[in-house]
């Protein structure tokens, strides 16, 4: 049997120093993102099809969780649920460091303390995304962490997502004129229609 390897390193798939910056004006060293949203973004795309609709697991949910040190995206980690070890196998993940082994929301959290303790540099201030953040997680995570200040990491995330890549922003733009294109011919049919009476 063929067996896919995946050694090379992938690049991130959104601007790293955009969000550097975005951290740095912040005085961020680690982000901790938790969204289902912005963990797709970070991800490039990439969603775990099974938690789709429902991220109840048992009494806790599922969790995704991207580790991002500023400055050092080679640093990066994914922990995802343990289903996703096929899709690591396929390696749809640019992070050098997947961990498909949580189970749930504290199990996620907590391999995330781990990574995040042997990142090199001075860790004084953690940003997360408090509003999907489930409180055991939170605790673990401050408990994990007590040398560094957490916080909310929203406004960073939110203006990285605001800014689209060209070729996101080229598909936009497409799509816009076939609107309008769309809208004129439909303008046109409306004011030639004969009235009826």
């Amino acid at each position: 049997m063929n067996e896919a390897r995946h050694d090379a390193v992938k690049p991130a798939p959104f601007d790293t120093a955009r969000l550097d910056a975005l951290l740095e004006d912040e005085g961020v060293d680690v982000l901790v993102a938790t969204s289902k949203h912005n963990v797709q973004y970070l991800l490039g795309g990439y969603r775990f099809f099974f938690f789709d609709y429902m991220d109840a697991i048992g009494v806790s949910r599922y969790l995704p969780v991207v580790v991002y040190q500023k400055g050092r995206p080679d640093n990066s980690a994914y922990i995802g649920y343990q289903l996703e070890s096929y899709e690591k196998q396929l390696g749809k993940f640019w992070p050098r460091i997947v961990e498909t082994t949580a189970g749930n929301s504290t199990g996620a959290i907590q391999r995330a303390v781990e990574h995040i303790k042997g990142l090199a540099g001075p860790i004084g201030k953690v940003g997360v995304e408090a509003s999907f953040l489930p409180w055991n997680a939170a605790k673990l995570l401050q408990d994990g962490l007590g040398n560094c200040q957490i916080v909310d990491a929203y406004f960073p995330l939110e203006r990285l997502r605001a800014r689209k890549a060209e070729s996101r922003a080229r598909a936009a733009a497409r799509g816009l004129r076939a609107c309008c294109r769309l809208d004129a011919r439909c303008v046109r049919w409306v004011c030639t229609r004969p009235d009826e009476k």
